[in-house]
């Protein structure tokens, strides 16, 4: 299946930010997808939708574009829309008017001009109802990627599914289209253990230890069969040939995912991490918070991360 139907590249004005075309277009021609490389043209903020502004060459931003695109060897569909509006809000519903389902831009750290100033990033990550690529300099996409996975057991989940099932065939076919390496990763607790602490204290007295361990053990168990799932599942995708040659590496860590992935990420040095995204918002978002936002400024290389199908539609931000 294609991963992605099109993707849209937020190219801020300048030169500083050249690079972060590169890594757009060399992703696009891993996963064969069209590109529309966004250009602001102006500071005044006018709409950015797609039925006012074509996207066939209006000014200099192909001509500037057709260089580097040449010595990428790109054999994808790329064109050029000229835009001034640096309205956010704008830009989401020009992504979902034109049918683009990947949405990719340099974080806010990684060049200057933005245009949207600061602090874009998170609000990308939270109304954006389509996946969202945040890359930063040097370097490739797809050379080794870091893709984790989350296992709600217990649970009936369906959107927690999905998205693995999304993540894994993103991560793998990236890989692959790289000849790259492929690490998964599942962050887990112990959920009950504190629990586990405050009775064994009261009542086991020297058998508390040797409980908690037990209790530790059977929960990572069952974390691990269900990687041992994922895996069959990315074998029934790509075939055991397939899986053979990829050779995908898992890591299952307890602890918290905010602070395991990006040390994972690190030392793997890995050029890409691949995180579903609930974009959580108000009190939920307040509350529990989404990982993507919350891992974003701890990591060194560039970040995808993949919602779920979001049933209302295009959320407005200001």
């Amino acid at each position: 299946m294609q991963v992605f139907r099109r993707i849209l590249l937020i190219l801020p004005p300048g030169p500083s930010c050249r690079w972060a075309l590169t890594q757009a277009a060399a992703l696009a021609a891993a996963v064969q997808a069209p590109m529309t490389v966004l250009a602001f043209t102006g500071p005044h903020p006018r709409t950015g939708s797609r039925d006012q502004k074509s996207a066939s060459p209006p000014g200099q931003c192909l001509s500037d574009l057709e260089p580097v695109l040449a010595e990428l060897g790109v054999q994808v569909p790329i064109d050029c829309l000229e835009v001034t509006s640096r309205s956010l809000t704008a830009v989401i519903q020009t992504a979902q008017a034109g049918d683009d389902d990947l949405i990719i831009k340099p974080a806010d750290a990684g060049c200057q001009g933005q245009p949207f100033g600061a602090s874009a990033d998170p609000q990308l990550l939270r109304y954006c109802p389509g996946a969202v690529c945040l890359v930063q300099p040097p370097g490739r996409l797809g050379r080794r990627i870091l893709a984790s996975l989350d296992f709600r057991l217990g649970f009936q989940d369906e959107a927690a599914a999905s998205l693995n099932e999304r993540i894994l065939a993103i991560a793998s076919d990236l890989a692959l289209a790289e000849l790259g390496e492929l690490h998964l990763v599942h962050v887990w607790e112990a959920p009950g253990i504190n629990l586990l602490r405050r009775w064994g204290s009261g009542l086991w007295g020297p058998g508390a230890a040797a409980e908690e361990m037990r209790y530790i053990e059977q929960v990572r168990h069952r974390h691990l069969l269900a990687m041992d799932t994922a895996l069959a599942q990315l074998a029934k995708r790509l075939g055991s040939q397939g899986l053979a040659y990829l050779k995908p590496q898992t890591h299952l860590v307890r602890g918290s995912a905010i602070d395991e992935i990006p040390r994972l990420a690190a030392e793997l040095a890995t050029d890409l991490v691949i995180i579903g995204n609930r974009g959580r918002r108000g009190l939920a978002g307040l509350v529990i918070g989404n990982t993507p936002e919350a891992i974003l400024g701890r990591l060194q290389c560039a970040l995808l991360a993949i919602r779920p199908p979001d049933p209302r539609g295009i959320a407005v931000c200001t």
